[in-house]
């Protein structure tokens, strides 16, 4: 065991950083590359692309679905990249454990909301492959999300552990700082969308912020042992890089881009 006098905290300022360009990373790979690359691969033209909300020219049953498989292949890409990633890269790891944990708790607690009230791209891709959408379909919809946010946990819970040192500034309060950074980030951002800045807000809420709550419910779980990774020490590199990477996500996504559109 590691005296907790020797280990230095973490710097909040690096965490929130992080965090916030995870949560620029989990959006863009929800909306641009996943709406945003099923649109063009139909031949389609993308009419609106925000951080919380998608539409394209062309009617296609892949373009709905293509948002939440954005955020499970960029969820596992992380998850890939974290089991290979050495020891001494600290910034990296919480850059990927966050990215990891916020596209697969997006793609899971989209599809309980999505299911739940008939609507998103989870209703609109059950509805183009199915019909009328039933109480099965929204029992089955449940089971899955509940599945994968099971999933999620364990993946993000066992990537946590790698900062659950003997600190004041445990990893349980670097997980809600990065919860608390992202969430506002992400409405933050949205609040830039001219057309309906409250319902962006809200719908950006939503889709990182509460979906991600699992981060603050299941950090009572990490276990204290032996220091794993180094602290994660102030860089100005990475929190310029976070400034300028959520500068041009609010002045692209953010704002938007195209002519008008619903969510998706």
């Amino acid at each position: 065991m590691v005296p907790a006098a020797s280990v230095p905290d973490d710097d909040r300022l690096t965490i929130a950083a992080i965090a916030v360009m995870a949560a620029c990373l989990a959006t863009f790979a929800h909306e641009a590359a996943g709406h945003g690359l099923a649109c063009l691969a139909a031949g389609g033209r993308i009419v609106r692309l925000t951080s919380v909300y998608f539409s394209c020219s062309r009617p296609s049953v892949w373009v709905a679905p293509a948002g939440p498989a954005g955020n499970l292949v960029a969820g596992a890409a992380a998850w890939a990249l974290l089991t290979v990633l050495p020891g001494g890269r600290p910034r990296a790891r919480l850059l990927l454990l966050l990215v990891m944990a916020f596209s697969l708790f997006w793609a899971a607690g989209y599809l309980l909301y999505s299911m739940t009230l008939g609507v998103g791209d989870y209703a609109i891709a059950a509805h183009d492959a199915f019909g009328q959408v039933g109480w099965q379909a929204t029992l089955v919809g449940w089971a899955l999300g509940l599945l994968l946010y099971w999933a999620g946990i364990r993946a993000a819970l066992r990537a946590a552990q790698w900062f659950a040192r003997p600190t004041a500034f445990s990893a349980r309060s670097l997980l809600g700082l990065s919860w608390l950074a992202a969430s506002l980030a992400a409405c933050l951002a949205a609040a830039f969308y001219a057309p309906g800045r409250l319902e962006a807000i809200k719908q950006a809420a939503l889709e990182l912020g509460a979906s991600s709550l699992p981060l603050l419910l299941f950090a009572p779980q990490l276990r204290t042992g032996l220091q794993q990774e180094r602290p994660l020490a102030r860089t100005g590199l990475w929190t310029g890089l976070a400034v300028l990477l959520f500068i041009g996500f609010v002045l692209t996504l953010g704002r938007g881009l195209g002519g008008s559109g619903q969510p998706n």
